[in-house]
């Protein structure tokens, strides 16, 4: 499953890499050419986070990720 987010400051990664740590599988957080572990603070920083960044994460974590996705998704 993929989604759109805007994690554009630091407070918003920390929330995010604290629930991405719960999930069973990996997420995936992609910008333009790179892809970067999901559940990793540095990762997600080395992104450019002024833009929104697509999410790539497995089904069996919807539920969990889909509650987190929607505090910060983007159309």
């Amino acid at each position: 499953m993929t989604k759109r987010v805007l994690i554009d400051d630091i407070n918003k990664v920390k929330e995010f890499v604290t629930h991405t740590l719960k999930c069973r599988s990996e997420v995936v957080a992609v910008s333009g050419k790179y892809r970067v572990d999901g559940r990793s603070i540095m990762g997600l920083l080395s992104l450019n986070l002024s833009e929104p960044i697509v999410i790539e994460y497995d089904e069996e974590d919807s539920e969990l990720l889909n509650a987190l996705v929607g505090k910060f998704y983007v159309r």
